[in-house]
């Protein structure tokens, strides 16, 4: 009988057990859940403080600092409005490579959430800063070895930026190559708005020596930077067709009021309809000034119609959303990264 009890009391005792580890699995989960939830709260709050600040000092006109308070915030938080102020702050505070990187991340953020109004101001912003941002096109002569390392600005940079444009800020830039056995190159270069240099990298034995920066050269540009020059020409060439349509009707103008002037005299010199053979002369040069006329108001016409048109499909060009496949890379003052989606 003891022994049917006790084995009674510790199958209960067992079933007891499990009961309790149950209970105390389903009070971890939900714990876990609060602790996550709380953390959540408190990154979002830190993250609404940093940005905050952020704009505090942007409206101060301290925007390097704005900059830094805004990257925090988006590293904790990363919201469109914050990558917008980011990108707004670097641009004031001239880091140009870095205010076009976030500006084309947006525009990718924004037409995934359908923002039509950030979309807006991203292809805005994109496509004035496209025109502004400085490239260096670093090029080897002759081809580096495979061992080779090229850094900017202190970034050691990937193969692939190698003879490409790279957008970097304006203002100086140093230029390093080396190789392990001794093979080295330095120079630093100088870059303005809207330029594109190239620097040709040409290793030596021995401690480098700075060399003279390049002049400025022109070079291939990819699909983003012909994006405003196309636009631009496209408008000139509008202004330009519509200026000479609107010329062909002032000259078709002048025609007219010439050949009204030759009728008036012809119908004055003809009361009966019998007009001598010079006021005939007249009524013929009434009739070619007439038809001048016709053909400057027609050709006005259509070089203004197809200047008009020209303006019109030139303000609809707009920069394409970044491929979110795609990564840029965009070297700053502090830093060298890629920036897109993989």
């Amino acid at each position: 009988m003891s022994a049917r009890y006790r084995s009674g009391s510790g199958t209960r005792t067992g079933a007891t057990i499990v009961r309790l580890g149950r209970l105390a699995a389903v009070g971890f989960t939900v714990a876990a859940v609060l602790v996550a939830s709380a953390a959540s709260g408190q990154t979002t709050g830190a993250a609404e403080t940093l940005f905050r600040e952020g704009i505090g000092l942007a409206q101060d006109g301290k925007y390097q600092d704005a900059v830094e308070k805004l990257e925090a915030s988006f590293a904790l938080d990363p919201a469109r409005g914050t990558l917008l102020a980011l990108a707004m702050a670097e641009e004031r505070s001239n880091r140009l490579s870095g205010a076009l990187a976030h500006y084309q991340d947006l525009l990718a953020l924004a037409a995934k959430a359908g923002d039509q109004p950030r979309i807006d101001k991203a292809r805005t912003a994109i496509m004035a800063l496209e025109a502004r941002v400085p490239r260096l096109t670093l090029v080897p002569t002759p081809p580096l070895p495979s061992d080779a390392e090229v850094r900017l600005d202190g970034h050691t940079l990937p193969r692939a930026a190698i003879n490409l444009p790279i957008p970097v800020d304006p203002g100086k830039h140093l230029v390093q190559a080396r190789t392990p056995d001794g093979a080295s190159f330095q120079q630093e270069v100088v870059t303005v708005e809207g330029e594109i240099r190239r620097v040709d990298i040409r290793l030596v034995r021995g401690k480098a020596e700075p060399e003279a920066a390049t002049t400025p050269v022109a070079l291939g540009i990819d699909q983003r930077d012909q994006v405003p020059r196309t636009d631009a020409s496209l408008r000139t060439a509008g202004f330009v067709t519509a200026g000479i349509g609107l010329t062909a009707i002032a000259v078709g103008g002048v025609f007219w009021a010439l050949a009204g002037n030759d009728y008036d005299e012809a119908k004055n010199a003809c009361p009966n309809g019998a007009c001598s053979p010079d006021t005939m002369n007249t009524v013929d040069n009434g009739e070619s000034k007439e038809r001048w006329a016709n053909i400057g108001f027609v050709a006005g016409g259509i070089g203004v119609a197809a200047g008009v048109t020209m303006l019109i499909l030139s303000s609809q060009q707009e920069p394409p959303a970044p491929d979110p496949t795609t990564a840029r890379l965009v070297v700053g003052p502090k830093y060298v990264g890629l920036h897109g989606g993989f």
